[in-house]
This record gives structure tokens, C-alpha cells and sequence, in this order.
């Protein structure tokens, strides 16, 4: 049995809640490098790394919101509700 949509958000929220404490935590840890200037890295290097990170966060961006349209009944009373936008509606 799938779960609704109420269970996927509470469920997410934690994690959402928790994501930015934890990367803040490594940060100040030392466990990351972490570069506040080109000239620290190299712009080539600088270039590399944002291309990478960039490729990571709309990979996982676009996964998640693909597994969010799996929960079907919350995605259609959602995007054709009478309170949606019309160019939601379906």
C-alpha cells in the first residue's frame, strides 16, 4: 500500500529539518573543505567542483520530486482541485 501524501510530508520534514544542521555541523567540524575564494582552489578546479556539486543537487532535486508524483491520489487532487491554478489543471 502506498503512503498518502500527509505521511510522505511528515515524514520528509524531519530530514529536510535536519539537512542544513548536519552539513553546517561538518562544516565547522573540519570534516569538508571548504573554499570561500576562487584563489584558494583555482578557477579550473572552482569550475569542476560547481559543475559536480550542481550535477548532485538537480540529480537528487529531479529524483525526489519524480518518487513524490508516486503517491497518485494526493498528485491529481493537487494539481485539479478547484483551488489550483488553471494551468494545473489536467
Amino acid at each position: 500500500m502506498k503512503p498518502c501524501c500527509a505521511q510522505v510530508a511528515m515524514g520528509s520534514m524531519p530530514l529536510y529539518a535536519a539537512l542544513p544542521a548536519v552539513t553546517e555541523a561538518v562544516v565547522e567540524a573540519g570534516w569538508t573543505r571548504v573554499y570561500s575564494r576562487i584563489a584558494d582552489v583555482g578557477a579550473p578546479r572552482y569550475l569542476a567542483y560547481f559543475a559536480v556539486y550542481m550535477a548532485c543537487v538537480e540529480l537528487g532535486v529531479y529524483w525526489m520530486h519524480r518518487g513524490l508524483h508516486d503517491v497518485r491520489l494526493g498528485y491529481r487532487r493537487a494539481r485539479g482541485g478547484p483551488l489550483a491554478p488553471q494551468c494545473w489543471r489536467l
